[in-house]
């Protein structure tokens, strides 16, 4: 008997993640498919039911549903209870359960791309769910220290009750006194479709702090290279974008509702194919 997964989200069209999941499903002779359902914010209840009803073994969830999500859930994992959202939904024994694969498919992308965290200090800009979800991988992997930086200050409490005590928020104007630190990861839209002028943005300081010593992560992979990315390149930082973690936190949710050791080598190929097109 086939078997069904998806992904909802508003706008979800142009979302990898059918990609992704197929070649796998393809790569293991696996007799499954996977949608992607455009759910607008009203119909969220009523399109998680209808596809529990409906026999899915479950969604991936993106924008702007996270957190309803969570809130829909029989059960939760104790990520998707601090993050109070989740990207991902299992339907079994007539139950929803929500957990969240984000900040371990960043943290396992971390490690692949050769940079282990014991020790290091990161610093996270933007404290959104992308941000939460890394701060608390990040935190407990062994980081020395994870600094959040935002724009509100009314945001610190949010922030730092998520984590352990390794974990601090600051405002962004404090970009430039965290030039002693290992890896950036920018969780805010800043480049998001190549668009955003860096110069003009809340980040353009980065220019003057990025060196040889930095890793820099961009969770945006739309472009594949993004304005930070240049010039932490130019600087002779070492970049990275979002698609590692895309794939990652995919394949999560692969192993999850298959139980099948994820391919990855596949799940990479089916994405780079996909943005040439």
């Amino acid at each position: 008997m086939a078997e069904t997964a998806g992904i909802i989200g508003d706008p979800v069209s142009h979302s990898l993640s059918p990609a992704i999941h197929n070649a796998a499903y393809k790569a293991l002779g696996l007799d499954w498919h996977y949608c992607a359902y455009r759910v607008e914010k009203s119909d969220v209840k009523a399109a998680v039911r209808g596809a529990m009803a409906l026999s899915l073994r479950g969604l991936s969830v993106t924008m702007p549903h996270k957190h309803a999500v969570s809130l829909l859930a029989d059960k939760k994992s104790d990520v998707v209870k601090r993050l109070g959202s989740a990207n991902t939904i299992t339907f079994s024994d007539g139950e929803i359960i929500a957990e969240s694969t984000d900040g371990q498919g960043l943290l396992d992308d971390i490690l692949d791309w050769g940079l282990i965290p014991v020790g290091k200090k990161i610093v996270i800009i933007g404290n959104g769910g992308a941000a939460k979800a890394a701060l608390l991988s990040l935190a407990n992997a062994g980081a020395a220290e994870v600094v959040v930086l935002g724009r509100r200050e009314d945001a610190a409490v949010d922030i730092i009750s998520m984590a352990e005590e390794n974990v601090k928020y600051e405002l962004l104007s404090q970009l430039g006194s965290h030039r002693d630190a290992d890896l950036f990861i920018n969780a805010t839209p800043v480049g998001m479709g190549g668009n955003a002028d860096l110069e003009s943005s809340e980040l353009s300081g980065l220019k003057s702090i990025f060196s040889e010593k930095h890793w820099v992560l961009d969770m945006i992979y739309s472009p594949l290279e993004t304005p930070i990315m240049k010039t932490a390149s130019r600087c002779g930082a070492k970049v990275r974008n979002g698609l590692g973690m895309l794939i990652h936190q995919a394949a999560i949710q692969f192993y999850i509702w298959t139980g099948c050791e994820p391919p990855l080598q596949v799940m990479w190929e089916a994405v780079l194919a996909n943005l040439k097109e």
